[in-house]
């Protein structure tokens, strides 16, 4: 029987300090682990999700079907139902939820949920609408160029900064920061790009001939590399279908497209012994 670990929940709540000094305020986590006889627990923060300036009690909970996957989602807002999320076809199990603030009249929940080998397969944000007394999606982060976002990690006072990370073969684990602004109401990406916060590596090394490019998806060559040559990864770009990283080779810079199919990536003999990849030893660090 496959071990099943749920991770129901995470109520972020962001402080107003960091608006008060006019500095980037730093989402606060806290991380409860549930095991499947426990998925009816609420749990409970306050915030101020309505602008008053009075906290509001905030409480979530889910159900689960026979095979422990989430299949409602339950958020109310001072005792009354706010919102009721059916996820039963997202595959998941339990949830995370952060709440975040940039002033009284920019507040937003974040609701995403991990499946199987921890990846996320639902990421949405919702504004509380005190009409309605409701929470109302405003951004599914899970299309276009957000589509490998994690949780908020930081909240400014004109947005947020969510978290992506995703495992491209030429150099494997990589995580990078999207900013998301303010603006009618609702969170529209400021850019596409973003710097890179980790990777497997500090620095990669060619192993192939890799032409870089002056822009991504450009053809206006910036320098090309042989074989055994290092690199640094800078940056990360978005578009709806494709990935592109910033390398930089001394005080040179170019863009390489990435997350390929693998089989364009790697090539092995008939044995299945690896002759070449792009980056060398990272097949190696390739998780899964």
């Amino acid at each position: 029987m496959r071990k099943i670990k749920m991770k129901v929940l995470i109520m972020g709540l962001i402080v107003m300090l960091g608006i008060l000094f006019g500095k980037t305020r730093t989402f606060a986590a806290e991380l409860t682990t549930m095991t499947p006889e426990r998925v009816g627990q609420q749990v409970t923060a306050q915030a101020d999700v309505d602008g008053d300036g009075v906290p509001n009690t905030i409480t979530a909970y889910c159900t689960a079907d026979e095979n422990v996957y989430t299949k409602n989602i339950y958020v109310k807002v001072d005792g009354k139902q706010a919102l009721k999320l059916d996820v039963s076809q997202e595959g998941i199990y339990g949830f995370n939820i952060v709440l975040a603030e940039s002033d009284s009249n920019h507040q937003c929940m974040q609701i995403y949920g991990q499946g199987d080998n921890d990846c996320i397969n639902m990421n949405r944000i919702y504004k509380y609408d005190s009409a309605t007394k409701t929470f109302q999606e405003i951004l599914n982060l899970k299309e276009g160029e957000g589509r490998y976002s994690a949780g908020i990690t930081k909240v400014t006072s004109t947005g947020i900064i969510v978290g992506n990370s995703v495992q491209p073969p030429e150099i494997g684990w990589t995580g990078w920061n999207l900013e998301y602004v303010w603006q009618d109401g609702k969170l529209k990406l400021a850019s596409n790009e973003g710097t890179i916060t980790n990777t497997v590596m500090k620095t990669f090394r060619t192993d192939r001939k890799l032409t870089f490019y002056k822009t991504a998806g450009g053809k206006k060559v910036a320098f090309t590399l042989k074989k055994g040559k290092k690199v640094k990864a800078k940056k990360v770009k978005m578009t709806k279908t494709k990935m592109y990283v910033q390398f930089q080779y001394g005080k040179k810079k170019g863009w390489l497209r990435v997350n390929r199919e693998y089989d364009e990536v790697y090539k092995f003999d008939k044995n299945y012994n690896l002759k070449q990849e792009y980056f060398k030893n990272v097949y190696k660090c390739l998780a899964g």
